[in-house]
């Protein structure tokens, strides 16, 4: 569902500094097996926004071609 090329650049953010990358990555992955698809899904409540460590994993996440959506409860 992922692919190789969007893992490496996953595997790639965490290898460059673990510790600031280890937070910040989307609340949920939605998985769709029949259609071998994948979701990255940050939840938001009232008021609350994106960290510049989620904005980052977001940014990257879209890089490598994967499908990112922000939920606001």
């Amino acid at each position: 569902c992922i692919g190789g090329e969007a893992l490496e650049v996953i595997c790639e953010l965490f290898c460059h500094d673990y510790p600031a990358r280890a937070s910040g990555v989307p609340d949920l992955i939605l998985w769709k097996h029949e259609e071998r698809k994948c979701k990255f899904v940050e939840v938001k409540g009232p008021g609350d926004r994106a960290r510049d460590n989620q904005t980052l994993w977001f940014d990257t996440l879209l890089g490598a071609g994967l499908d990112v959506d922000l939920c606001r409860v």
